[in-house]
């Protein structure tokens, strides 16, 4: 009389044949919209290059944020430089990451905070100067346009 409890497991063979098929470049994957019948919950990083983890302590944030930053470095490594900054836990979540060369270790005083703020600004201004010399709008417009790969800079606080 007991009706049987859906089990939903993780299906590693198609994360890996997506990941190969480079599905999830330049996107952000936040996990599997059930709802959707089992879709990947992308969100073009080029369009909203910002995102939220909110929720309770115990739920998750954690987990799914390093989920999400996996995946990108998976299938963007080529291109990313990143920034992990934590004052509170010096960024003990993420310590499997700092091996990887694209990612800059802990910035955990709030000088470093500033200092990496001031960088992604002059990034900016120099990026934004050397759009208007191509005449584009975008990272993606510009690498189109001159066949030269761009750096996306992640940074996660």
């Amino acid at each position: 009389f007991i009706p049987r409890m859906q089990v939903n497991q993780f299906d590693y063979a198609r994360y890996i044949r997506d990941l190969e098929k480079g599905h999830f470049r330049d996107k952000f994957n936040f996990g599997v919209c059930e709802e959707g019948g089992g879709k990947w919950l992308l969100e073009d990083f080029v369009q909203s290059p910002n995102a939220l983890y909110v929720g309770g302590m115990g739920s998750g944030k954690s987990v799914s944020c390093r989920f999400s930053v996996l995946t990108w470095l998976l299938s963007n490594s080529d291109k990313t430089v990143m920034f992990i900054i934590d004052t509170l836990k010096g960024a003990q979540d993420y310590k499997t990451l700092f091996h990887l060369p694209q990612v800059y270790d802990v910035v955990d005083s709030v000088d470093g905070v500033f200092r990496v703020i001031e960088m992604a600004y002059d990034e900016m201004l120099a990026r934004n100067a050397l759009f208007r010399q191509h005449g584009v709008e975008s990272v993606a417009a510009y690498e189109q346009k001159t066949g030269k790969k761009m750096s996306r800079i992640v940074t996660l606080f």
